[in-house]
């Protein structure tokens, strides 16, 4: 997409056999990858290709690895020193392989439903994950250890974004907050009330002292994800809750 001009310049048909749910830069700017609710996550390289008959090239992207996965992915992200790749799926854990041979490393696991946003620190020490559950988790690298789960908006988390070079982070909504809040000591900084309904993305401004919310009700597209979700997890959930009974007391501690 050529932004100045909005004009489509590539597309790519048949990049996944299923919705494509979210993408991520590579740190090096040379390509992204790509998850999708097929259950992988592609890595794709930008390249330069010549139109037929004339000097002018075009930016496109070309294929070069698969990581299958056992459920659809929800959200990626690489880490900030490329090496790690963080996928959050359908099942609410958040799988961490290395990007360099594709093994896993880690499974995150506390989420009671699915983290539909994640995100990493600069330094690529810590991993903050979003979840339709309304809690937002940080957790360690090193190990997989849950460092906090806050109880941090009264709907679906939409968006986690660390700010760069500092384990600051904000989150967004569906009820229509904006939040931002330490890594480091949990503690929530700011609310934002701006928005009349759901926050569905949100970024930083290009000189890191701003951000912008997305504010997308009644697009009926953005809607399916969590539709999805519902639909896939209704199933697992009756059947989970039958055997819960006996074991509430023990997981509440």
């Amino acid at each position: 997409m050529d932004v100045a001009s909005a004009e489509v310049i590539e597309e790519i048909e048949g990049a996944h056999e299923k919705e494509v749910w979210s993408l991520c830069l590579s740190p090096d700017g040379r390509g992204f990858v790509s998850a999708s609710a097929d259950k992988t996550v592609k890595f794709w390289e930008f390249e330069l290709l010549r139109y037929e008959g004339s000097d002018e090239r075009k930016l496109s992207a070309a294929h070069r690895r698969t990581l299958k996965l056992d459920e659809e992915a929800l959200a990626v992200k690489l880490s900030n020193d490329g090496r790690l790749l963080a996928v959050s799926l359908l099942d609410s854990t958040i799988k961490v392989f290395f990007v360099d041979t594709l093994k896993f490393f880690l499974s995150l696991y506390g989420h009671k439903l699915p983290a539909l946003a994640l995100d990493m620190s600069t330094d690529s020490s810590l991993v903050i994950t979003g979840g339709a559950d309304k809690n937002v988790k940080i957790w360690g690298l090193d190990f997989g250890d849950c460092h906090k789960s806050i109880f941090a908006h009264d709907d679906s988390i939409t968006a986690v974004k660390f700010i760069p070079n500092t384990h600051m982070f904000f989150t967004a909504g569906k009820d229509g907050k904006v939040k931002q809040w330490d890594g480091d000591s949990y503690e929530r900084i700011l609310t934002l009330d701006g928005h009349h309904g759901e926050v569905r993305r949100h970024t930083r401004g290009l000189h890191d002292v701003s951000i912008i919310a997305f504010h997308l009700k009644g697009m009926e597209h953005e809607r399916q994800p969590e539709r999805q979700i519902r639909r896939h997890l209704r199933p697992r959930q009756d059947a989970a809750s039958l055997g819960a009974v006996g074991r509430s007391s023990g997981a509440r501690g």
